[in-house]
């Protein structure tokens, strides 16, 4: 009985080795979980419509914005970026941000990047589809948004037809 301890002990070892450890702030630290929490930090903001938590992870240098009919590509400071964020994000709503693939999380082989499918309804009640590329750069010790670019994206399937 006094063994049954010491070999729960032991068999806990490596589930704890295998835990990732603690990044801090999001993006601060080295590897995959630092690049990672950035990118789910920026879909939490997109889907509450948070501009400004999107901007707390622009870097320094600016960051560069494309979007069809919203802005001219260009890079911005943050200032610039928080305000076109804004309005980006204002109307329509956005019902869906969700990551589809990532790259090079660990930054070893190349920016960081994350491509996300944005969901929003459109001005006649439909449903308007766009891919949202982000990348990001290691600015201060810390991952920091460098780019953001939306495309349009294929036409959401419309709902199946019900037979009569």
């Amino acid at each position: 009985m006094r063994f049954i301890p010491a070999l729960l002990l032991i068999a806990a070892i490596p589930v704890a080795a295998a835990l990732p450890p603690s990044a801090g702030p999001a993006g601060s630290g080295s590897g995959t979980h630092a690049s990672l929490a950035v990118f789910e930090e920026v879909a939490e903001a997109w889907r509450a419509g948070d501009a400004e938590r999107i901007a707390s992870h622009l870097g320094r240098r600016g960051v560069r914005l494309s979007f069809t009919r919203r802005a001219p590509a260009g890079r911005y400071s943050s200032n610039q970026a928080l305000f076109l964020l804004e309005n980006l994000l204002r109307e329509p709503p956005t019902v869906r941000f969700a990551y589809l693939r990532y790259r090079n999380l660990d930054g070893v082989e190349g920016r960081p990047s994350g491509v996300a499918e944005r969901i929003r309804i459109g001005e006649d009640g439909s449903p308007e589809r766009e891919m949202v590329f982000v990348s990001l750069v290691r600015e201060e010790g810390r991952w920091m948004v460098a780019e953001i670019k939306g495309t349009p994206g294929p036409e959401p399937e419309p709902a199946a037809r019900r037979s009569p």
